[in-house]
């Protein structure tokens, strides 16, 4: 599964969102965020257009973009959210965690992270969708941030085309 995220083609636009300027109302609904162990989720308005909703991310100023595969099925998100404290690399990591996502204990020979970098991989699956998720955190310093780069592999699709029919094997007469 990681050598398909590795053949990904970059095609795909920047777009940046930041939720931690936008207005807030004076009451929350359950649906704009999720706190879970003290992590704001960022809501959908602050993640780029077609952002898989399955995938919780920390609140914060959220740049990021999209690559397409090559066969449709697969696509390639990576984020970066600054504007966040110290503990949002634990913090975004328990949102994963609490949305159905388990930690992946092998690890990927990605080089994704920076060495000095806290990284740690999940995957989930959701209905038909498989998803790979590598977090780079690296909150120590003036300007903590954490990187996401999420591979979402859409099992339900088939881009194999159906094999062609043959003609029927002529009669030997044997």
């Amino acid at each position: 599964m990681v050598a398909i995220g590795l053949a990904v083609a970059g095609c795909g636009s920047k777009t940046k969102h930041d939720s931690t300027k936008q207005s807030t109302p004076t009451s929350t609904r359950a649906s704009d965020h999720t706190d879970t162990g003290g992590a704001e989720r960022a809501d959908a308005a602050s993640l780029p257009a077609g952002f898989p909703t399955d995938v919780p991310v920390i609140n914060g100023h959220i740049e990021g973009h999209r690559e397409l595969g090559p066969l449709g099925g697969l696509t390639r998100w990576q984020l970066t959210v600054t504007g966040i404290d110290a503990d949002a690399g634990d913090a975004a990591q328990h949102l994963l965690l609490d949305g159905g996502f388990t930690r992946d204990s092998q690890g990927r020979d990605l080089e994704l992270c920076n060495a000095d970098d806290d990284r740690s991989d999940f995957d989930g699956k959701k209905t038909s969708v498989l998803y790979t998720i590598t977090l780079c955190s690296n909150t120590a310093g003036p300007n903590p941030q954490i990187k996401y780069d999420i591979a979402v592999i859409d099992v339900g699709r088939s881009e194999v085309a159906p094999a062609p029919s043959l003609p029927p094997l002529p009669n030997l007469g044997g």
